[in-house]
């Protein structure tokens, strides 16, 4: 194929000038416009071999409809979308700059700490970029219910500019979507899911907000807030791990971030934010109060020394108050478990986090608790009167007179009264034990359905009926949220659900002859699945069957671009495959920082 007149590929009105990204369904181009040849674009089309699947096609249009809409700063705008030969594409603006997870990684390599102001205004903008798109609406006013789902660092881009741009609409979800996700089908990133993401449950904006909170906590402490051994382990920590305060890790975090980091991270949805904007006021109450009302430029300042690989500038220092913190910005209290140890990321030594205390203190908002006038004051070495009675003068002993002065009156009436005091004692055993037997009524009516509910979940699992699992599970969750049991087979029948519904499309996709996409599917399976053996044989049988067609196919398409990218295909399954790199050397398509080991032959076995 021709190079254009610029020296990239045509592509329709545009020209390919370098490949910047590629995935299992499609691949992002530099690109110019010959009639804006100084302005950049992104070309995002989908993989030449995977023009004429229909779910690919559905799903790139479901990201074209939602991405065409979004018009705002924090959102990649769209200029174009289309097919060019048979693949559908999207013409998008270049952004100068590097992704959060990338910006915080070379920033700590580098010995320099990203400022927490800075990590809170880059949230804070991100968080007004999900809002709106969490608000868009169709051409008759209703909601399109949008949600990301896959919000993590890597989907934040910083730009030299100081913008904070959302990436990759590609799995939203929005109430039109014609790709609507299958029951217990897990996309996006595991471990930046929101815990009703992890397990499959119906999702609102909150969701990505819990997201944002874990981008938030990892960006403030250089660790992975769930990021376990395998797959189950990682939606266990989702679900029902520990989340470390901050300040254990950091013991100079502000409280008052602190606070919004933490309601971010609710488990309960209704705990969180009910809405990025609040979110981003928070954020923004916390820079205020600091007297770092706007950083864009401050952010832009360092992102661009590091790229450079320079000491970024300093942040000018914090100021008397500006402003007092929204009313609601820590109005969550968060209670991990006390004593738990962590590892400081300062010092590499382990710290323990104290218990917390069970009301928010106010001292943590920059002022002393007010003392409560209900509550009385404790003098030190004893405990205060109890309210409308003063000093008692100790017992004393009765004289001898007052002993004698028993008279068969009084003595009948003590027997009266030891006669009702053992009526009393008999009506309370009664009563008490009727009690009892109600307790044990209750307890033996609910236990069996317990116990029922786990026995037809764990026959479910022998059967691999996962769905029925799932939901007998979830049903013993409800009855008894406490239950181990119950909880975790609940999240390893959810986990093998997921690894089946991979394997059943993987087969599906080897039938229509679609290996990238079945070898990709075959990669989401977890190496801890039950379904991992049949997993790695499919694996073997779609590269020895795929590695033969794409070479028969780059073959018939002769010298190309078509031909480049069947080769290409070859490599994503094979990487050392040498006829498809003397191919692509043929070609003057061969990426030596892509192959680094062209020429090599195949690898020895």
């Amino acid at each position: 194929m021709s190079a254009g007149p610029q020296g990239g590929i045509p592509f329709g009105r545009y020209e390919l000038v370098r490949r910047i990204g590629e995935g299992g369904m499609g691949e992002v181009w530099l690109a110019r416009d010959p009639a804006q040849p100084s302005v950049p674009i992104v070309i995002k089309r989908v993989l030449p071999n995977l023009a004429g699947n229909e779910d690919v096609a559905i799903m790139f249009l479901d990201e074209a409809r939602i991405a065409a809409r979004l018009d705002h700063p924090g959102c990649v705008r769209v200029f174009d979308l289309g097919r060019q030969d048979d693949c559908l594409f999207l013409a998008m603006e270049f952004i100068s700059g590097i992704d959060l997870r990338r910006l915080v990684r070379r920033a700590w390599k580098a010995g320099h700490r990203m400022p927490y102001e800075l990590i809170a205004e880059t949230i804070a903008q991100a968080a007004a970029g999900l809002h709106y798109a969490h608000e868009l609406r169709d051409e008759g006013g209703r909601p399109l219910g949008v949600i990301h789902r896959d919000v993590s660092p890597h989907n934040l881009m910083v730009a030299r500019d100081g913008r904070v741009v959302v990436l990759d609409f590609g799995i939203a979800k929005a109430a039109t979507n014609a790709n609507v996700t299958a029951p217990g089908v897990l996309k996006g990133k595991l471990s930046y899911m929101s815990p009703e993401q992890a397990t499959s449950k119906p999702l609102d904006r909150r969701s990505d907000i819990f997201s944002l909170g874990i981008v938030l906590w990892e960006a403030c402490t250089g660790k992975r807030l769930f990021k376990a051994e395998s797959s189950l382990a990682t939606i266990q920590k989702i679900v029902q791990g520990e989340i470390p305060r901050p300040s254990a890790l950091a013991p100079e975090f502000p409280p008052e971030l602190e606070a919004i980091v933490l309601r971010a991270l609710a488990r309960d949805r209704d705990q969180r934010y009910p809405s990025a904007a609040e979110m981003e006021h928070a954020l923004r109450g916390f820079l205020s109060a600091r007297g770092l009302p706007d950083l864009k430029g401050a952010l832009g300042r360092f992102t661009s020394a590091i790229l450079a690989g320079e000491t970024p500038p300093p942040l000018p220092p914090p100021q008397e108050h500006l402003g007092r913190l929204p009313s609601d910005a820590g109005a969550l209290e968060f209670t991990p478990s006390s004593g738990s140890r962590v590892s400081n990321p300062l010092d590499g030594f382990p710290v323990a986090e104290p218990g917390p205390p069970t009301l928010l203190d106010p001292a943590l908002r920059g002022g002393a608790a007010p003392a409560d006038p209900e509550l009385p004051t404790v003098a030190e070495g004893g405990m205060p009167p109890l309210p409308g009675t003063g000093p008692t003068a100790p017992p004393r002993a009765a004289s001898a007179g007052e002993a004698a002065a028993w008279n068969d009156e009084d003595l009948e009436v003590a027997r009266g009264s030891r006669r009702a005091l053992v009526a009393g004692l008999v009506v309370a055993a009664v009563a008490l034990a009727a009690f009892g037997g109600y307790l044990a009524a209750r307890h033996l009516g609910r236990e069996p359905d317990l116990l029922s509910l786990l026995e037809t979940a764990a026959e479910a699992t022998r059967r691999e009926d996962w769905g029925l699992a799932v939901a007998t599970y979830e049903k013993a969750l409800t009855l008894e949220p406490s239950s181990g049991a119950a909880r975790t087979g609940y999240t390893r029948a959810l986990l093998e659900q997921k690894a089946k519904q991979s394997l059943d499309r993987a087969r599906s996709l080897m039938e229509r002859g679609e290996w990238t996409l079945a070898a990709h599917t075959l990669h989401e399976v977890p190496e801890d699945s039950r379904y991992a053996a049949q997993a790695a044989r499919l694996l073997e049988e779609v590269r020895t069957r795929g590695v033969a067609e794409y070479l028969a196919r780059a073959e018939l398409a002769g010298r190309g671009e078509k031909a480049a990218s069947w080769y290409e295909r070859v490599l994503e399954l094979d990487p050392e495959n040498a006829q498809a790199l003397e191919g692509l050397d043929r070609l003057g398509r061969l990426d030596a920082r892509r192959h680094p080991r062209k020429r090599r032959g195949p690898r020895k076995r």
